[in-house]
C-alpha cells in the first residue's frame, strides 16, 4: 500500500519525465497540491513455480514416464487505478487563465482548451484497476544422456479479463451563451458530462487479450 503526492507534473518540454497538470493559477501553486500522476495505491505481484515430485512413488514405469517431468507455473498482477483530473471541455474566447470557465497556461506559454474547477484538486478520481494470470505448462522428455526436448503451452491473460487503461476525462463542457444547452440564456454554462470516467481504451499491447501459445525446444 502506498501513496505519492506533489504540487503539481507539469508536461511539455520544460516539464517532468511525466505529467499532466498546467496550472490553474501560476500564482498560487497550492492549488496544485494533490495525487501524483503515477500514485497506484494498491500493487501486488507475485509469481509459484510447482514441479511435482510425487511421481518419484510411482512404480509402474509408463505411469512415471507419463506424468513426470511437468512444470506448472504462474504470474499473477493485481493492482488498483490510478488518479484522474476531471476536466471542463472548452473555454470563453479571450477569456482569462485560470477561473472557472477560463483556459490554463501551460509552461510553453501556449493556451489550452481545457481547465477544471478550482475548487476541484487535481488527481481526484480513480481510474480503474487492472488483473492478470499468465500460466505455463512445460514437459521435459530425456532423449539420451545430454539431450533433451521441452514443450511447452503458455497463456497470456489466462481468463481473458478486459482491463481498462483510459478513461473519459471531460467532467463539465463548457457552451456559449444562447446555444446548446445554454439557448435562452445570456450567460455561458457549464454542464455536466454523463460520459465522465467511462472507459474509452481497453486492454494495450502489453496485458491484451487472452494469447495462447505452444513452444518446443530441443536441446543437445
Amino acid at each position: 500500500m502506498s501513496k505519492a503526492t506533489d504540487g503539481g507534473q507539469v508536461p511539455g518540454q520544460f516539464g517532468t519525465f511525466n505529467g499532466t497538470d498546467s496550472p490553474i493559477d501560476p500564482y498560487n501553486r497550492k492549488l496544485e497540491y494533490g495525487l501524483s500522476d503515477l500514485n497506484q495505491t494498491h500493487r501486488f505481484s507475485g509469481n509459484v513455480i510447482w514441479i511435482p515430485t510425487v511421481t518419484s512413488r510411482i512404480a509402474n514405469p509408463v505411469a512415471k514416464n507419463i506424468f513426470d517431468g511437468f512444470r506448472f507455473s504462474t504470474i499473477v498482477l493485481a493492482t488498483s487505478g490510478q488518479p484522474v483530473t476531471g476536466t471542463i471541455n472548452g473555454f470563453p474566447a479571450g477569456g482569462p487563465a485560470g477561473g472557472l470557465t477560463g483556459g490554463v497556461v501551460n509552461n510553453s506559454g501556449t493556451a489550452l482548451s481545457s481547465s477544471r474547477f478550482p475548487g476541484l484538486a487535481r488527481n481526484s478520481f480513480t481510474g480503474p484497476g487492472m488483473v492478470n494470470f499468465d500460466m505455463r505448462v512445460g514437459r521435459e522428455f530425456r532423449l539420451r544422456e545430454l539431450a533433451r526436448l521441452d514443450f511447452s503451452a503458455e497463456a497470456f491473460n489466462l481468463f481473458n479479463h478486459t482491463n481498462f487503461f483510459q478513461v473519459n476525462n471531460t467532467q463539465y463542457n463548457f457552451t456559449a451563451a444562447g446555444s446548446g444547452v445554454c439557448t435562452g440564456h445570456t450567460n455561458a454554462c457549464v454542464a455536466a458530462n454523463p460520459a465522465f470516467l467511462t472507459p474509452t481504451v481497453s486492454n494495450n499491447s502489453l496485458y491484451g487479450a487472452r494469447q495462447l501459445q505452444i513452444v518446443g525446444r530441443l536441446s543437445f
